[in-house]
């Protein structure tokens, strides 16, 4: 997605909130970790995505919760969000 510097955030829950409600898995990176901890708190929280399945997984977990993150994340059947780093790409 492409847009505006001040519709980013709207654009990605407009996004994520159709694409959770159709079963659809995303996994939304992000530059750092501490932007992945920011989102991970505050996207659960907004009205529009209240309810929906929302994790986050970044390089300073320990391996153990990267891992159990990303099961959780594979398990899901009805759809959610993975908010990550590069780290998911490895």
């Amino acid at each position: 997605i492409i847009a505006e510097e001040s519709q980013r955030l709207p654009q990605l829950v407009h996004f994520a909130r159709e694409q959770i409600a159709a079963g659809r898995k995303l996994m939304v990176y992000f530059l750092t970790c501490a932007c992945v901890d920011y989102y991970g708190l505050v996207l659960p929280q907004l009205a529009n995505l209240k309810g929906m399945e929302i994790g986050s997984l970044h390089g300073k977990m320990a391996p153990k919760t990267r891992q159990k993150t990303y099961d959780w994340f594979l398990s899901l059947a009805r759809g959610g969000m993975l908010l990550c780093t590069d780290v998911a790409a490895r």
